[in-house]
């Protein structure tokens, strides 16, 4: 099956399935910040690969290398957590039906048969999509800024020793340009990534 077909049908399903309406919903119970965070990630889905091209090109083939260690900085920044970065096979994920709250919600999970030596807080980062945008030109300031790199994923907050989703959300974000897109754009963007992803949580 095409990989963005999947990506489409993951979001779907997260969306209708786990979210219900809303970016955020984080246990009531999770009000301590953990001592520790392993992140798990999937190799993004980047439509715009022109772009990534000319901005990363030493990352061209490989740019969930460069996003973790992003996100790993970024992550540290606003947490104080060094946290273990992984990057995951979609295979290695499954549905599964884990308790939030005195809800049960089915979520794309690490596969504990796949993804050996998991423990304490794991925040899973998938699946993760980038593309270029473009809004119309209008008023006096004609076209400037109306072009965007863009990026949405689900993210899920598991606490794996006591088999619980401390929380889970989708996350929608984007960095501006006028003419061309640079990296900055995307480190603006992982940037805004991490704070929506830690934004009303303990890590925040």
């Amino acid at each position: 099956m095409n990989r963005l077909l999947v990506l489409f049908l993951c979001f779907a399903a997260m969306l209708l399935v786990a979210c219900g309406g809303t970016r955020l919903n984080v246990d009531p119970t999770w009000t301590k910040k953990p001592k520790s965070l392993t992140v798990l990630i999937t190799e993004p889905y980047v439509a715009n690969t022109d772009d990534l091209e000319d901005d990363l090109p030493e990352y061209t083939t490989k740019f969930g290398e460069w996003m973790a260690s992003q996100l790993q900085m970024e992550l540290r920044l606003r947490t104080g957590l060094n946290a273990e970065m992984r990057i995951e096979k979609d295979e290695n994920f499954a549905f599964a039906q884990l308790p939030i709250g005195k809800n049960m919600v089915d979520f794309q999970l690490p596969n504990p048969e796949k993804i050996k030596g998991l423990h304490g807080m794991v925040l899973t980062v998938h699946p993760i999509q980038f593309w270029r945008d473009m809004a119309p030109c209008v008023g006096q300031g004609g076209c400037l800024n109306n072009k965007y790199l863009m990026a949405k994923g689900t993210y899920v907050f598991t606490d794996v020793d006591s088999r619980r989703i401390m929380g889970h959300g989708v996350f929608g974000v984007s960095s501006s340009f006028s003419f061309a897109m640079t990296k900055g754009n995307w480190e603006d963007v992982v940037k805004s990534m991490a704070k929506e992803i830690i934004e009303d949580t303990p890590l925040e």
